[in-house]
């Protein structure tokens, strides 16, 4: 599972890296074959972030992965946009 989000611009990434930070779980973004630590400042930026990306927090807790991906609901990218 996971849930695919586009951050425009640089105060996107900034507060993404804010959300991601606050968990203690891993969070992985992918993008095409890219596996990157959500955490990783520099990896998010060697992404394409024009590009809609997945992301997945690794918890068996529902209430943690149910929050975060609220969290990143302002992100999201709509089925079918770009």
């Amino acid at each position: 599972m996971g849930i695919n989000i586009k951050l425009p611009e640089i105060e996107d990434l900034n507060c993404f890296m804010k959300v991601c930070n606050i968990y203690e779980e891993d969070i992985d973004v992918k993008q095409k074959r890219a596996v990157i630590d959500g955490k990783s400042y520099l990896g998010l930026l060697s992404l394409d972030l024009s590009q809609p990306i997945t992301v997945v927090i690794h918890t068996e807790r529902t209430s943690v992965r149910d929050m975060f991906y609220k969290t990143l609901e302002k992100w999201k990218v709509k089925e079918g946009a770009q």
